[in-house]
Protein backbone atom coordinates (compact mmCIF):
# COMPACT_ATOMS: atom_id res chain seq x y z
CA UNK A 1 0.00 0.00 0.00
CA UNK A 2 0.78 3.78 -0.80
CA UNK A 3 1.93 5.83 2.57
CA UNK A 4 4.72 6.65 4.50
CA UNK A 5 3.13 4.73 7.21
CA UNK A 6 4.26 1.38 5.12
CA UNK A 7 7.86 2.29 4.85
CA UNK A 8 9.87 -0.36 6.44
CA UNK A 9 13.52 -0.01 8.01
CA UNK A 10 15.95 -3.15 8.11
CA UNK A 11 14.06 -6.02 8.86
CA UNK A 12 13.52 -9.91 8.33
CA UNK A 13 10.64 -11.32 6.66
CA UNK A 14 9.54 -14.72 7.04
CA UNK A 15 7.20 -16.97 4.97
CA UNK A 16 3.48 -17.17 6.40
CA UNK A 17 3.04 -20.50 4.61
CA UNK A 18 6.17 -22.30 6.80
CA UNK A 19 4.76 -21.02 10.01
CA UNK A 20 3.67 -24.43 11.47
CA UNK A 21 6.95 -25.45 10.25
CA UNK A 22 11.03 -25.51 12.34
CA UNK A 23 11.74 -24.02 9.22
CA UNK A 24 9.71 -20.42 10.29
CA UNK A 25 12.42 -19.61 12.51
CA UNK A 26 15.50 -20.55 9.86
CA UNK A 27 13.99 -19.37 6.52
CA UNK A 28 13.39 -15.72 6.24
CA UNK A 29 14.41 -12.60 3.59
CA UNK A 30 16.44 -10.18 5.21
CA UNK A 31 16.30 -6.31 3.69
CA UNK A 32 19.66 -5.07 2.47
CA UNK A 33 18.17 -1.57 2.65
CA UNK A 34 15.45 0.69 3.76
CA UNK A 35 12.33 0.69 1.83
CA UNK A 36 11.54 3.95 2.38
CA UNK A 37 9.53 6.82 -0.07
CA UNK A 38 6.49 5.64 0.03
CA UNK A 39 4.39 9.33 -0.19
CA UNK A 40 1.04 10.24 -0.66
CA UNK A 41 0.08 13.75 -2.38
CA UNK A 42 2.17 16.35 -4.58
CA UNK A 43 5.65 16.09 -4.65
CA UNK A 44 8.17 17.66 -6.54
CA UNK A 45 10.80 15.76 -8.73
CA UNK A 46 13.96 16.16 -9.77
CA UNK A 47 13.82 16.42 -13.94
CA UNK A 48 16.95 14.95 -16.41
CA UNK A 49 17.01 18.59 -17.66
CA UNK A 50 17.81 19.60 -14.10
CA UNK A 51 19.73 17.34 -12.63
CA UNK A 52 21.84 17.67 -16.37
CA UNK A 53 22.46 20.79 -15.74
CA UNK A 54 23.61 21.03 -12.36
CA UNK A 55 26.48 18.71 -13.25
CA UNK A 56 27.10 20.62 -16.48
CA UNK A 57 27.35 24.46 -14.48
CA UNK A 58 29.45 21.76 -11.63
CA UNK A 59 31.71 20.62 -14.56
CA UNK A 60 32.28 24.04 -16.51
CA UNK A 61 33.13 25.70 -12.78
CA UNK A 62 34.91 23.15 -11.70
CA UNK A 63 37.23 23.45 -15.03
CA UNK A 64 37.30 27.45 -15.28
CA UNK A 65 39.12 27.34 -11.94
CA UNK A 66 41.65 24.31 -12.65
CA UNK A 67 42.55 26.30 -15.49
CA UNK A 68 43.05 29.63 -14.34
CA UNK A 69 45.42 27.94 -11.78
CA UNK A 70 47.39 26.30 -14.27
CA UNK A 71 47.39 29.31 -15.85
CA UNK A 72 48.80 31.29 -12.88
CA UNK A 73 51.22 28.52 -11.78
CA UNK A 74 52.92 28.02 -14.91
CA UNK A 75 56.58 28.33 -15.14
CA UNK A 76 58.08 31.75 -16.40
CA UNK A 77 58.33 31.22 -20.60
CA UNK A 78 56.42 28.75 -21.07
CA UNK A 79 52.40 28.94 -22.60
CA UNK A 80 49.41 26.92 -21.71
CA UNK A 81 47.06 26.50 -24.04
CA UNK A 82 43.26 25.88 -23.31
CA UNK A 83 43.34 23.19 -26.03
CA UNK A 84 46.54 21.80 -24.38
CA UNK A 85 44.37 20.78 -21.26
CA UNK A 86 42.64 18.39 -20.60
CA UNK A 87 39.94 17.71 -17.54
CA UNK A 88 38.59 14.55 -16.44
CA UNK A 89 35.05 14.72 -14.53
CA UNK A 90 34.16 12.16 -11.75
CA UNK A 91 30.71 12.96 -10.04
CA UNK A 92 29.40 11.83 -6.74
CA UNK A 93 28.04 8.15 -6.86
CA UNK A 94 25.69 9.31 -3.90
CA UNK A 95 24.07 12.07 -6.33
CA UNK A 96 20.90 12.28 -6.90
CA UNK A 97 19.20 10.74 -10.00
CA UNK A 98 16.48 11.52 -12.25
CA UNK A 99 12.95 10.88 -10.43
CA UNK A 100 14.48 11.36 -6.93
CA UNK A 101 11.63 13.60 -4.58
CA UNK A 102 12.74 17.03 -3.71
CA UNK A 103 11.70 20.75 -4.35
CA UNK A 104 15.96 21.50 -3.87
CA UNK A 105 19.12 19.21 -4.73
CA UNK A 106 22.65 19.32 -5.12
CA UNK A 107 25.38 17.35 -6.79
CA UNK A 108 29.40 16.97 -5.79
CA UNK A 109 32.06 16.48 -7.98
CA UNK A 110 35.59 15.92 -8.48
CA UNK A 111 38.04 17.04 -11.49
CA UNK A 112 41.37 16.78 -12.46
CA UNK A 113 43.16 18.33 -14.91
CA UNK A 114 46.35 17.62 -17.38
CA UNK A 115 48.17 20.89 -19.08
CA UNK A 116 50.48 20.31 -22.09
CA UNK A 117 52.98 23.01 -21.65
CA UNK A 118 55.03 24.20 -24.26
CA UNK A 119 58.34 26.68 -24.31
CA UNK A 120 57.38 29.93 -25.92
CA UNK A 121 60.60 30.90 -27.57
CA UNK A 122 61.01 26.78 -28.77
CA UNK A 123 57.73 27.35 -30.26
CA UNK A 124 58.56 30.82 -31.87
CA UNK A 125 61.68 28.92 -33.44
CA UNK A 126 59.98 26.29 -34.97
CA UNK A 127 57.00 28.41 -36.09
CA UNK A 128 59.41 31.04 -37.77
CA UNK A 129 61.19 27.72 -39.49
CA UNK A 130 58.04 27.84 -41.80
CA UNK A 131 58.14 31.24 -42.79
CA UNK A 132 62.16 31.76 -43.40
CA UNK A 133 61.84 33.14 -46.89
CA UNK A 134 59.86 36.09 -45.53
CA UNK A 135 61.43 36.38 -42.17
CA UNK A 136 64.63 37.95 -43.45
CA UNK A 137 66.36 39.27 -40.14
CA UNK A 138 66.05 42.85 -40.05
CA UNK A 139 67.66 43.24 -36.46
CA UNK A 140 69.82 41.26 -35.44
CA UNK A 141 68.32 40.85 -31.98
CA UNK A 142 66.06 38.14 -33.40
CA UNK A 143 62.12 38.12 -33.40
CA UNK A 144 59.50 37.96 -30.82
CA UNK A 145 56.03 36.22 -31.49
CA UNK A 146 53.52 39.49 -30.18
CA UNK A 147 50.50 37.21 -30.02
CA UNK A 148 51.81 34.09 -29.69
CA UNK A 149 49.82 32.81 -26.37
CA UNK A 150 46.52 33.27 -29.14
CA UNK A 151 47.15 31.44 -31.45
CA UNK A 152 44.79 28.24 -31.48
CA UNK A 153 46.22 24.95 -30.80
CA UNK A 154 44.70 21.43 -31.20
CA UNK A 155 46.09 18.47 -29.26
CA UNK A 156 46.64 14.97 -31.30
CA UNK A 157 46.20 11.60 -29.82
CA UNK A 158 47.75 12.08 -25.95
CA UNK A 159 47.38 8.38 -25.54
CA UNK A 160 49.58 6.67 -27.55
CA UNK A 161 52.35 5.21 -25.73
CA UNK A 162 54.88 7.43 -27.16
CA UNK A 163 57.54 10.33 -25.59
CA UNK A 164 56.04 12.75 -27.99
CA UNK A 165 53.25 15.07 -27.72
CA UNK A 166 51.49 15.76 -31.66
CA UNK A 167 49.24 18.94 -32.03
CA UNK A 168 48.72 21.43 -34.48
CA UNK A 169 48.75 25.12 -34.15
CA UNK A 170 46.76 27.64 -36.06
CA UNK A 171 46.55 31.23 -36.88
CA UNK A 172 47.63 34.49 -37.70
CA UNK A 173 51.02 34.88 -36.04
CA UNK A 174 52.31 38.52 -35.77
CA UNK A 175 56.17 38.22 -36.09
CA UNK A 176 57.71 41.59 -34.06
CA UNK A 177 61.85 42.02 -34.68
CA UNK A 178 63.48 43.10 -31.49
CA UNK A 179 65.66 45.45 -31.03
CA UNK A 180 68.27 46.54 -28.73
CA UNK A 181 66.58 49.57 -26.67
CA UNK A 182 69.92 49.70 -24.32
CA UNK A 183 71.70 50.90 -27.58
CA UNK A 184 69.39 53.49 -28.86
CA UNK A 185 68.62 55.09 -25.62
CA UNK A 186 72.53 55.28 -25.47
CA UNK A 187 72.54 56.55 -28.88
CA UNK A 188 69.72 59.31 -28.55
CA UNK A 189 71.36 60.77 -24.91
CA UNK A 190 74.50 61.00 -26.81
CA UNK A 191 73.38 62.55 -29.67
CA UNK A 192 71.76 66.26 -30.52
CA UNK A 193 68.14 66.94 -30.58
CA UNK A 194 68.06 67.50 -34.57
CA UNK A 195 69.93 64.05 -34.74
CA UNK A 196 67.02 61.76 -33.15
CA UNK A 197 65.03 60.67 -36.32
CA UNK A 198 68.01 59.62 -37.72
CA UNK A 199 69.47 57.12 -35.22
CA UNK A 200 65.60 55.48 -35.53
CA UNK A 201 66.47 55.49 -38.84
CA UNK A 202 69.26 52.83 -38.18
CA UNK A 203 67.32 50.39 -37.18
CA UNK A 204 65.24 48.78 -40.28
CA UNK A 205 62.66 47.24 -38.08
CA UNK A 206 61.50 50.03 -36.81
CA UNK A 207 58.86 51.02 -38.65
CA UNK A 208 57.72 54.42 -36.90
CA UNK A 209 59.35 56.26 -34.24
CA UNK A 210 57.92 59.08 -31.41
CA UNK A 211 59.10 61.01 -29.02
CA UNK A 212 57.31 62.30 -25.82
CA UNK A 213 58.82 64.80 -23.40
CA UNK A 214 57.30 64.66 -19.92
CA UNK A 215 57.01 67.67 -18.71
CA UNK A 216 55.77 68.92 -22.42
CA UNK A 217 57.91 71.79 -22.77
CA UNK A 218 60.98 69.50 -22.13
CA UNK A 219 62.77 69.07 -25.83
CA UNK A 220 65.89 67.84 -24.77
CA UNK A 221 66.51 63.56 -23.89
CA UNK A 222 67.79 63.60 -20.25
CA UNK A 223 71.56 62.43 -19.71
CA UNK A 224 70.74 59.91 -16.92
CA UNK A 225 69.34 56.36 -18.74
CA UNK A 226 67.27 56.11 -15.94
CA UNK A 227 65.08 58.81 -17.19
CA UNK A 228 64.63 56.94 -20.37
CA UNK A 229 61.70 54.86 -20.84
CA UNK A 230 61.20 52.77 -24.43
CA UNK A 231 57.73 51.78 -25.25
CA UNK A 232 57.06 49.14 -28.33
CA UNK A 233 53.94 48.81 -29.99
CA UNK A 234 53.13 46.28 -32.51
Amino acid sequence: NPGQQYNVGLVDFTLPGLKSSPKYKTVFGRSKTEIKGGYVGTASIISAQELGKAKDDLKNELTDYLNKSIDQNKPAGFLVYPGATKVDFVEDEKNPVEGDVGSTFSVKGKATAKAYLLKADELGTELAKTYQDQLSPADPQGFTIANIGNLNLTLGNTEAATDTMPFSIKGNANFVWNINEEEIISKLIQSGSDSYASIFKQYPSIEKAEIQFSPSWWKFIPRDESRVKLEQTY
